[in-house]
């Protein structure tokens, strides 16, 4: 933990903060004189050495971040192209090869990749004008439901020997999630089955992008960009089906329990959980003591 004490203007603030791979912590404790002007303070947006502003430069956060960009080929051959097999387009190792390059008294702070925009080419290798439509589709595998980790589809033909599209993912992904491989999947499927014998080799799929490692989950670093566009040249042959975005649903039954729960980010037992889907509202005190409403 980083501890500070500063004066200025005859006033006293102490300053703790603390961050590692747990997360990011802030504490500011001022004397009265500076408590009384916080109390009294207008928020002017148009003024730019107000209290406020002051107060948020000194406890400005440092933002880290590293980037990094890649450029992978994969060859493909015919039988993983029914649609069982999946290419992982992120992976820990390769997040790790980053970190190594960062030193450690900032490495330990990183939290979060994101993801910038990847670039997928996928290339027939065989000659121009065979009808082969493929469908192929990026999916988030975190999630249980297969339909809500659905990020797109990309229906097209390799008839002209190649498939160009763009993903901008528009979000971050925690480096501690134990799926963090499934995070950004790759699945491809030739609708054909009579073209290429097993054993050889019917595609490449070549992609690009852009990682950024960082210490925080906000950030402006996202482009005004669609989901997935397709590149010009490949318009003709291809369509995009996208996501399905659904409608945001606030419950109205809900169970406030207190009993032994874990903390997140400690190993200590705070008194409260709450659980939806419930009839009732209903508390509980631990050592058998309960209260309905």
């Amino acid at each position: 933990m980083n501890k500070e004490i500063q004066e200025n203007d005859n006033s006293v603030q102490i300053l703790e903060t603390e961050e590692d791979h747990r997360g990011y912590a802030l504490k500011a404790t001022f004397d009265g004189e500076t408590f009384r002007k916080i109390q009294g303070l207008k928020l002017n947006l148009k003024t730019e050495d107000n209290l406020l502003s002051r107060m948020q430069r000194m406890f400005a956060r440092d933002k880290i971040s590293y980037h990094e960009y890649q450029e992978i080929e994969k060859v493909i051959e015919i039988t993983q192209t029914t649609g069982k097999h999946k290419l992982n387009l992120l992976t820990k190792p390769m997040i790790d090869q980053i970190l190594r390059k960062i030193p450690e008294k900032k490495r330990k702070k990183m939290n979060y990749v994101h993801l910038g925009g990847i670039q997928i080419l996928v290339k027939s290798t065989f000659k121009e004008g065979i009808n082969c439509p493929i469908v192929i589709n990026l999916s988030d595998e975190r999630f249980i439901n297969a339909r809500e980790g659905n990020l797109g589809i990309v229906e097209g033909n390799l008839a002209y020997t190649k498939l160009l599209f763009t993903y901008y993912p528009k979000y971050c992904i925690s480096l501690k999630d134990a799926d963090f491989n499934d995070a950004l999947s790759l699945h491809f499927q030739i609708k054909r089955k009579d073209l290429f014998k097993p054993g050889n080799h019917i595609m490449s799929i070549y992609y690009q992008a852009l990682y950024t490692v960082t210490n925080s989950n906000y950030g402006k670093i996202y482009k005004n960009k669609g989901m997935i566009e397709i590149d010009q040249e490949c318009s003709g042959i291809a369509r995009i089906v996208e996501a399905e975005v659904q409608q945001a649903q606030i419950p109205d039954e809900y169970e406030i329990q207190f009993g032994k729960t874990q903390e997140i980010g400690s190993t200590s037992n705070p008194r409260l959980s709450i659980e939806y889907g419930r009839n009732s509202i209903r508390k509980t005190i631990s050592k058998g003591y309960s209260i309905k409403l």
